[in-house]
């Protein structure tokens, strides 16, 4: 009896507390500044002198973020969030939908040309715009905005058009449904402050994204 209710502790242990949680949220932050910085990098001859710098601090107030989410994130693994996440093989029409979704944000990317930002960094300006958004959203609408993001992306999909759904919502704010999700593990006093740290660290990067080609 006494095994079985250390057995309960060490259960409720691990729940409370999940390396393996943070270490995921990381990587997965990671590989996303690493696809953009790729777009940065594919302009690079466009930058202008001191772009080098601009994409550093860019990276620099990400990586700050993602540490600290990465240590949230190991507090109370997520309830009713990872049974969702069923990883498959990609059917025909999944593979279809994110095309579409790709091909669709990098043609609307294409109205930030006259702004002086070239393709495919343009991307990133229009990603991290609408992800801006939905943060400002989700100061006041936190669940509302996770549940969205959860329909759309975790509920079972037929068609082109719902994975089309599907990927657009993970492109235009995948980022913020991900902090989202690590800040609701937190008190009120602390969630709000860092939600809107959040929204300001992302209006910064809106404007370094343009200040690493533009004055």
């Amino acid at each position: 009896m006494e095994k079985s209710q250390v057995n309960k502790n060490v259960e409720s242990n691990q729940k409370f507390f999940s390396i393996k949680n943070g270490l995921w949220f990381f990587l997965k932050t990671n590989i996303m500044l690493a696809v953009m910085i790729t777009l940065f990098t594919i302009n690079r001859p466009e930058w202008r002198s001191d772009g080098g710098d601009k994409v550093t601090e860019f990276i620099f107030l990400f990586e700050c973020l993602f540490i600290l989410l990465s240590v949230f994130a190991c507090l109370k693994p997520e309830k009713n969030i990872m049974k969702h996440r069923v990883y498959e093989k990609k059917s025909k029409n999944e593979w279809i939908g994110m095309a579409i979704a790709i091909i669709s944000t990098s043609l609307l990317s294409l109205f930030m040309l006259p702004a002086g930002i070239p393709f495919p960094s343009t991307v990133n300006f229009v990603i991290l715009s609408i992800n801006f958004l939905v943060a400002v959203y989700s100061i006041v609408f936190h669940k509302v905005a996770i549940a969205l993001y959860e329909l759309n992306v975790f509920k079972e999909k037929d068609s082109v058009a719902d994975y089309t759904f599907k990927y657009i919502a993970i492109l235009f704010s995948g980022l913020n449904y991900y902090v989202q999700i690590t800040l609701q593990k937190l008190p009120l006093i602390f969630n709000k402050p860092i939600a809107i740290v959040f929204v300001i660290i992302l209006a910064m990067q809106l404007i370094l994204t343009g200040t690493v080609f533009t004055y």
